[in-house]
């Protein structure tokens, strides 16, 4: 089988070395355009997509895919009514991340609770007087997460070992226990996978329950937020603050670029702390995206794809 990693993946040195030695790889290190990619993948029987978009025009460009493997726990780069129309199967790496996300919801919040981020602006401006920051304790405070997956689960279990009283909003959640909760966050974490059920699922009706001291940490994708109603909501003090670590469309994790006046508006909030879409990149978690990509691979190649994510 010809195997095409088509983007570049930071995997560690030890997934890199396994990785090359799987027979008919093909490993890029870029990210290629439209183009490149449709070259690439045409004849291949596996290939994985990390930050590029696996269209519609590029999977009908395929004559022998079979597999497309996503380095990542989010799929919503890839058009599943193709891949399913071609019997193409997706596969995702569903855990490798969890932790290191779980870590990154809990530092936002503390990050937001105890002002840390404001307090050494403080300093670098020539300040140094512990009157000017008040925080806020999280022991007995309710978290609750939105999603119950891999990472909602960390959250929750991260939350707890720190004295807080939790619960969490899945599918099974009814509407009248989903407004109950929002009713009793403190802290609400965002950390759903982003599908056509989920874009905007936190809109200006739902931040409308949030207590005024409550604050929003969003590690799951930007566009699970409609961004107009939660930058009202800050900006009007109608909830207390908010750690943001993705945004609708930003580009961070793939390329280097300049935050766009989107990102910037939210990030220059004082009561925001804004991070790149970095809560998934620990040393940790890329040596365990590159475990959980090589077995991806070995399961197809043996005809019995694991984390299979589409029918």
């Amino acid at each position: 089988m010809k195997i095409v990693i088509t983007d570049k993946i930071n995997l560690d040195q030890e997934g890199r070395k396994k990785l090359e030695q799987i027979p008919g790889v093909e490993i890029y290190d870029d990210v290629p355009t439209k183009e490149q990619i449709i070259d690439r993948v045409k004849d291949a029987d596996i290939a994985t997509a990390w930050y590029i978009d696996f269209t519609r025009e590029i999977i009908e460009a395929t004559t022998n895919l079979k597999y497309i493997i996503v380095p990542a726990v989010g799929t919503d780069w890839i058009d599943h009514k193709t891949a399913g129309e071609k019997g193409i199967k997706i596969l995702n790496c569903p855990t490798f991340n969890s932790q290191a996300v779980a870590e990154h919801a809990i530092a936002l919040m503390f990050a937001i609770k105890r002002q840390i981020v404001a307090a050494n602006l403080a300093i670098l401006n020539g300040s140094f007087n512990s009157k000017d920051f008040e925080g806020t304790e999280v022991k007995g405070k309710s978290l609750v997460t939105y999603g119950f997956g891999n990472v909602g689960k960390k959250v929750i279990e991260l939350a707890t070992g720190l004295g807080m009283q939790t619960g969490y909003i899945n599918t099974k959640t009814s509407e009248e226990d989903t407004n109950d909760l929002f009713k009793k966050a403190d802290v609400l974490v965002m950390c759903l996978t982003l599908n056509e059920h989920t874009n905007k699922i936190l809109d200006a009706g739902k931040i409308s329950l949030l207590k005024k001291d409550a604050v929003v940490i969003n590690v799951a994708r930007g566009e699970v937020i409609d961004q107009d109603a939660f930058y009202k909501a800050l900006t009007e003090e109608k909830i207390a603050g908010a750690g943001i670590d993705t945004f609708p469309n930003d580009t961070t994790i793939a390329t280097s670029s300049k935050a766009t006046s989107e990102i910037l508006k939210f990030a220059k909030l004082p009561n925001v702390v804004a991070t790149p879409h970095m809560g998934f990149k620990t040393k940790e978690s890329m040596q365990r995206l590159g475990k959980e990509l090589i077995e991806d691979i070995e399961s197809c190649l043996e005809g019995k794809p694991i984390n299979v994510v589409n029918s």
